[in-house]
């Protein structure tokens, strides 16, 4: 994928989404010819659309040579919100990988790490609430509800998920 269509459904608005895909593909072409500011913005762009797992994501990263600060930051932020990512999707229904993404992620909230697309906030604290559930830990499972609550209140495609959190924190099992 080189771009998501977010405009409007017009004729104008697929013709902007157009010329956006074809200075991606110039941006490319630059990082292929050893431009290092257009592989470190291609990157980013990359990372955006969800082109690589985490793994892959760090490998390119290390690559780089001409970051600046804020490229520093967001790909900072980038890469969490791919980690996160790449656990959940690993994870799938398993609830052993489910548990153990979510105590991986619980050390990332320990670190002040946290996702910032709705998508990876979502899988970060689901996942952190079956740990918290796993480990008996209401106080926890409480507090995770609570933070899930804070980050996705703004998106009401999440409130059907958010309710399902509040109502396994109402029916916890008692320790």
């Amino acid at each position: 994928m080189l771009m998501k269509h977010t405009g409007p459904r017009t004729t104008k608005g697929f013709e902007e989404t157009l010329a956006q895909v074809q200075e991606f593909q110039e941006l490319m072409k630059k990082a292929e010819a050893g431009d290092a500011e257009a592989a470190t913005e291609l990157l980013i762009r990359q990372l955006r659309l969800e082109w690589f797992d985490f793994e892959e994501a760090q490998a390119r990263m290390a690559a780089l040579e001409k970051v600046s600060k804020k490229q520093q930051a967001e790909l900072a932020q980038l890469l969490v919100d791919t980690e996160v990512r790449t656990l959940a999707a690993a994870a799938g229904t398993d609830p052993a990988k489910r548990r153990a993404a979510g105590e991986h992620f619980l050390e990332m909230w320990q670190e002040k790490e946290l996702p910032a697309t709705d998508a990876q906030i979502y899988s970060y604290w689901s996942l952190m609430a079956d740990y918290a559930e796993d480990q008996r830990d209401k106080k926890l499972f409480k507090k995770i509800v609570g933070e899930c609550e804070d980050a996705l209140k703004r998106n009401s495609r999440y409130s059907r998920a958010l309710k399902a959190l509040e109502a396994r924190l109402d029916n916890f099992p008692r320790k």
